[in-house]
């Protein structure tokens, strides 16, 4: 990352710092870093208690077909029942861009649908758990 700036360090800073402060360090990361950033400052929120976390949880550990602990592009389209709308999706969720969804990537992504509309995410974590069963080759 650019700018003396991580991730990690803003996130430590946001307690301390005003949203002046935070908001001119941002300004000098690049799209892909604020990116990262958004990523760490919600899964540091992901852990926190909500009514849909443990099924977002299950739903996780269900698309995770292999074990590995995080979720691959070719889980990720089973997941999405597509491969474009894996790709988009990996795009803005995976905040350190190592090609696959960690558990706290996904509680994030999960949660701020969920801070949206509770009955929404219900239904989307439904479909995905449809989908996964489904397990269809997707183009």
């Amino acid at each position: 990352m650019g700018a003396g700036a991580s991730a990690e360090s803003l996130t430590a800073k946001v307690s301390a710092s005003s949203v002046e402060d935070i908001t001119k360090e941002l300004s000098a990361l690049s799209e892909a870093d604020k990116s990262r950033v958004k990523a760490a400052v919600l899964s540091s929120t992901a852990g926190d208690d909500w009514a849909l976390k443990a099924e977002a949880e299950r739903i996780f550990k269900l698309a995770d077909k292999d074990g590995s602990g995080s979720i691959d592009m070719a889980e990720l389209a089973n997941v999405r029942n597509s491969e474009k709308f894996a790709e988009a999706m990996m795009d803005t969720q995976d905040g350190n861009a190592d090609g696959k969804l960690s558990l706290a990537e996904w509680l994030a992504y999960v949660k701020s649908i969920f801070d949206k509309k509770e009955s929404a995410c219900k239904a989307v974590l439904d479909l995905y758990e449809k989908q996964i069963g489904q397990d269809k080759k997707v183009d």
